[in-house]
């Protein structure tokens, strides 16, 4: 992750960043999105890379100045976010927390009761995908089940109203039952029904 022989390495990334800020914040202005992101933080792929310490020090600051950054853009233009936040959802939540008019989107949830309560409380939304239909995914099932074992849910719209939407990560995390080789939205009808399953 670091250059090598770079004297003004931070100052090159930091000056890099801005650029790249600028940019996205001129796309969306003229291009009108819906929604910023899929952005955050990710813990789990810098580990894996055998990083030294200082390198994995420097991408996860690189991503945290990015997320920052990209937070602030969804503020000023009034716009969701969809976070992703692989092995990082304390770190996420704390930066989340600096900016409470953010609307956010908790994407791809794997956590158990606690975690998903902690984002809850702070009035984020949860996204449930494919996931939810792998038997491995215990806590995330259980968690969700005792979340919403006191809410009459019959519809995708009483599950919105409990802070869940449902979400496939296309062409990704294909839910188990699927008959495509690849996910697309049509499987949203999957994660919905199990959902239903788990909670009767």
């Amino acid at each position: 992750m670091a250059i090598k022989g770079g004297s003004n390495y931070v100052t090159d990334i930091k000056t890099k960043l801005s650029e790249l800020l600028t940019e996205l914040d001129k796309i969306v202005t003229d291009y009108d999105p819906i929604m910023i992101g899929e952005c955050g933080l990710d813990f789990y792929w810098p580990r894996k890379q055998n990083f030294s310490k200082q390198e994995y020090d420097e991408c996860v600051g690189i991503q945290r100045e990015l997320f920052e950054g990209q937070i602030m853009l969804a503020i000023k233009h009034d716009l969701p976010l969809t976070v992703h936040s692989r092995d990082s959802l304390p770190e996420c939540l704390q930066l989340l927390d600096k900016h409470p008019k953010a609307k956010v989107v908790m994407h791809s949830f794997t956590g158990d009761y606690g975690q998903l309560l902690e984002i809850r409380e702070r009035g984020h939304l949860v996204g449930i995908n494919g996931i939810i239909t792998y038997s491995s995914a215990k806590d995330l099932r259980k968690g969700l089940v005792k979340y919403l074992k006191d809410s009459d849910i019959k519809t995708p719209k009483d599950l919105y109203s409990q802070g869940i939407v449902l979400e496939t990560d296309s062409p990704f995390l294909l839910p188990r039952g699927s008959v495509q080789k690849k996910n697309q939205p049509a499987n949203i009808q999957l994660i919905w029904n199990e959902i239903l399953f788990l909670i009767k």
